[in-house]
C-alpha cells in the first residue's frame, strides 16, 4: 500500500463521527495507541481485501451495530490487547482531545436507538437509580472495542511466520477475537463468520453470548419461525456422521469428573455446578454418594459458604482497584490525563474479571452455580444434501444424544456450511455451536439477571472521585477495634452536637436541624471554629450540613439531580457525611468574593491543623464545592 493510501485511511477514521483512533498514556510515561474494531474491519474491507474490478470479492461489515454481552461495570482486564471506554465507570476518554483523534467512544454507543432503550430497561430492572454503582447485564457494541496497535502488529507478524509469508484474514481476525474474549473476562464468544449465500459473501463479527441479553431478539425484529429439529439417530435420521467436542483444561476436566459424581452434594462451588449437568444420570460403578448431615459435614458446609463470601469480597476488591487504575489521574483534573496504571504493571490479568463473575454467580444464584457450569459444545454433523442452510441459522437436535441437562433448553447456531457433490452423493456438512434458547432466560430462579453493588466491600468514598494513592482515610475504631458503622446510621452514643450551634447555623436541612459529628471530630471542629472567630471576629463562619442520615443523603442527591447536577452530591451510602466525618461551611462559595473568599482562604491555610482537608473532584475547578471539607484522620471512639 502506498503512503497516500494509508494517509487517506487514517484521515477517514479521524473524523468525530467515526471515533476510530486514540491512545492511553500511563502514569510512568508509557503510551499505547488503539484503533476501534470498526476501524480495523473498515481497513480490512478496503485494503487487504481482493477486488474484481471495483467490487470487493468479500464484503466486510464494519458499519452495522454488533451487539455484545457485557455488564454495566465491564472493562478490559488486559490493556495490552484491548480497551473499552465505560462511561458508567468514568474510565479514561483517551490521551488526545482533538479533531485529529476524537475521544474513545462509549462501549454502549449504537446507531439504532432501540439498543439504548433496551439498555435503559435492563438498568431499571436491575434497580439502578443512580444511588450506587451496580453490576448488571447490559449491551455493548463490538465496533467500539479498541484494539492495541502493538497487539495487532504482533499477531500479524506471528501469523505471517510461514513459508508463504501470508496472513489469512479470517484466521487473523479470529485470533484478535480470542484475545478480546479473554481480556473481557471470558463472558463473550466473539466469532468471525461469513455468509456465503448473499450476493457478495459478507464477513462480520458476532458475539454468540448475546443470547443471554433478554429482549435482544425484539431489537433485531426477527421473524418468529419454527426451528427445525434434526433427528440424530434411529428411524428418520438424515445424518451420516456426528462429532461433538468442547475445549476444556485438565483442571476443568477434573472438576467435571468430581461434579459428575457429586449429585448436588457440597464438594465445592465448581463441582456442585457440574453435578447439575449430570442430573438424572446414574453412575453404575459408584452409585451411592450420600453425605450424612453430621456435625463435621455441617461445619464443612458452613466453611464452604464462608469461603464463597470471602472469595466474593476479594474479587470485588480486586476488580474495584482495577477500575481505579483506568480512571484519569485525579490531581490532573482532566479526563484526558494519564491513567493510574503503569505501562510495566503486571496486574493486567484477565482472570480478575473471570473470578468476579464466577464469585457473583456463586453468591447470588440459588444453586451457587458459577460461570463455568455450562460447557459449550461445538457440533459437526454431515447429512444427506440439503439446500437453503445459512450461516447463523439455528436448529435443534433430538434428545437421544445430548445429556439430560442439555435437553430442551438449548439450540445450535450454524457457524459454517459446505457441500460435497459428485456422481455418488450429495452431502452437506454443518459446523455449529450450542446456544441458550430465548426461553432459558427467565424472570425468576437462578437464571434471573442479578445486580450486585460493586463497592459494598470498599470504603464509603466514591472511588471515581478520589486518588487512593494520595488520599488515605483513617479507620473508625471502638476500644481499638475497627467498627462496622453503617453509612447514615451512626449510633447516637458516638456523636456529639456542636455547642452553641445556633451561632453557626446557615441553611441547615439535615439531621433534624442539628450539627453533629463523631465525637473526636467535633472536638477538632470546636477548636477550628474558636481559632477562626479569634482571627475573624466580624465575619462569622456558618455551617450548612454535617452528619446526614441515609434518607438525608437521598433527599440531597435527588435535589441535585432535579437541578441537572447529580455530581454535586455523592450516592447515598457513599458520602462521608453519612459517617459523621464531613462538614459543609455555608458561606465559603468562591463565586462570592466577600466574605466567602476570606473564609475559604482561612480554611485552606488553617483547617489542616485540625485534620480537615479540602477534596476536589477531577475535572472541576477549585471553586467546585469549596464548602465541603472532610476529616481524614483515624477516629478513636
Amino acid at each position: 500500500m502506498t503512503g497516500g493510501m494509508y494517509t487517506n485511511f487514517i484521515e477517514s477514521i479521524r473524523t468525530s463521527e467515526f471515533g476510530g483512533f486514540n491512545g492511553i498514556e500511563y502514569s510512568d510515561g508509557g503510551f499505547e495507541p488503539y484503533i476501534s474494531f470498526q476501524a480495523l474491519l473498515k481497513w480490512i474491507g478496503e485494503y487487504p481485501n481482493l477486488f474484481s474490478g471495483k467490487s470487493p470479492i468479500i464484503e466486510v461489515d464494519y458499519q452495522s451495530d454488533k451487539p455484545l454481552f457485557i455488564y454495566s461495570t465491564s472493562i478490559s482486564c488486559d490493556l495490552s490487547k484491548c480497551y473499552i471506554r465505560n462511561q458508567y465507570l468514568q474510565t479514561t476518554l483517551g490521551t488526545f482531545n482533538t479533531k485529529i483523534a476524537p475521544s474513545f467512544k462509549n462501549i454502549n454507543t449504537f446507531t439504532d436507538s432501540k439498543y439504548g432503550e433496551l439498555n435503559n430497561t435492563l438498568k431499571k430492572e436491575a434497580g439502578d437509580n443512580n444511588e450506587e454503582v451496580l453490576m448488571y447485564p447490559q449491551i455493548g457494541n463490538i465496533n467500539f472495542i479498541y484494539l492495541s496497535i502493538s497487539y495487532l502488529s504482533e499477531l500479524i507478524l506471528k501469523e505471517s511466520d510461514n513459508s508463504d509469508n501470508k496472513v489469512t484474514v479470517g484466521t487473523f481476525l479470529q485470533k484478535v477475537c480470542d484475545g478480546v474474549n479473554k481480556s473481557l473476562g471470558s463472558i463473550n464468544d466473539l466469532q468471525v463468520i461469513t455468509d456465503v449465500d448473499r450476493t457478495i459473501e459478507t464477513l462480520t463479527i458476532v458475539d454468540y453470548q448475546q443470547k443471554r441479553i433478554k429482549g435482544l431478539p425484539d431489537i433485531k425484529k426477527e421473524k418468529k419461525r419454527p426451528i427445525t429439529t434434526i433427528q440424530a439417530q434411529g428411524l428418520g435420521s438424515m445424518l451420516t456422521s456426528i462429532q461433538a467436542q468442547s475445549s476444556i483444561t485438565p483442571e476443568l476436566a477434573s472438576t467435571i469428573s468430581i461434579g459428575a459424581q457429586a449429585q448436588s452434594q457440597p464438594v465445592g462451588e465448581e463441582a456442585t455446578s457440574f453435578s447439575r449437568l449430570s442430573q438424572g444420570l446414574i453412575d453404575r460403578v459408584y452409585p451411592a454418594k450420600v453425605q450424612g448431615k453430621s456435625e463435621a459435614a455441617l461445619k464443612r458446609e458452613e466453611d464452604r459458604k464462608k469461603a464463597i463470601e470471602d472469595k466474593f469480597k476479594q474479587a470485588i476488591s480486586n476488580y474495584s482497584k482495577f477500575i481505579k487504575n483506568q480512571t484519569p489521574q485525579p490531581e490532573r483534573k482532566d479526563p484526558f490525563s494519564p491513567v493510574l496504571l503503569k505501562s510495566t504493571d503486571t496486574a493486567n490479568m484477565s482472570n480478575i474479571a473471570t473470578e468476579l463473575y464466577k464469585s457473583c454467580l456463586a453468591m447470588f444464584t440459588d444453586t451457587k452455580q458459577t460461570s463455568t457450569a455450562f460447557i459449550p459444545i461445538k457440533l459437526d454433523i454431515s447429512l444427506y444434501g440439503i439446500a437453503g442452510t445459512k450461516i447463523y441459522q439455528k436448529f435443534k437436535l433430538s434428545n437421544d444424544v445430548l445429556p439430560l441437562s442439555y435437553q430442551g433448553d438449548y439450540e445450535f447456531i450454524i457457524l459454517g456450511v459446505s457441500h460435497t457433490v459428485n456422481t455418488a452423493k450429495w452431502e452437506t456438512s454443518i459446523s455449529s455451536l450450542i446456544s441458550l434458547k430465548d426461553e432459558k432466560i427467565k424472570e425468576s430462579g437462578p437464571d434471573k439477571p442479578f445486580s450486585v453493588r460493586l463497592l459494598e466491600i470498599e470504603p464509603p468514598s466514591d472511588f471515581r472521585f478520589y486518588n487512593p494513592d494520595k488520599i488515605k482515610k483513617g479507620p473508625i475504631t471502638v476500644n481499638g477495634k475497627v467498627t462496622n458503622i453503617k453509612n447514615g446510621e451512626v449510633p447516637d452514643q458516638y456523636m456529639t452536637e456542636l455547642s452553641n450551634s445556633a451561632a453557626y447555623k446557615g441553611d441547615l436541612t439535615s439531621d433534624k436541624g442539628r450539627i453533629r459529628l463523631l465525637t473526636p471530630i467535633m472536638q477538632e471542629l470546636e477548636k477550628l471554629l474558636a481559632h477562626y472567630k479569634k482571627d475573624n471576629p466580624k465575619t462569622p463562619m456558618k455551617i450548612n450540613s454535617a452528619f446526614r442520615t441515609y434518607s438525608d443523603q437521598v433527599r440531597v442527591r435527588k435535589f441535585w439531580e432535579s437541578e441537572g447536577k447529580p455530581g454535586n452530591a455523592a450516592f447515598p451510602g457513599r458520602s462521608n457525611h453519612g459517617f459523621g466525618r464531613a462538614i459543609d461551611f455555608a458561606n465559603t462559595s468562591l463565586s462570592k468574593l466577600t466574605p466567602s473568599m476570606v473564609q475559604y482562604k482561612w480554611l485552606k491555610k488553617n483547617a489542616g491543623t485540625y485534620g480537615f482537608t479540602r477534596i476536589n473532584k477531577p475535572g472541576k475547578t477549585e471553586a467546585w464545592e469549596a464548602w465541603h471539607w472532610e476529616y481524614l484522620g483515624e477516629v478513636k471512639l
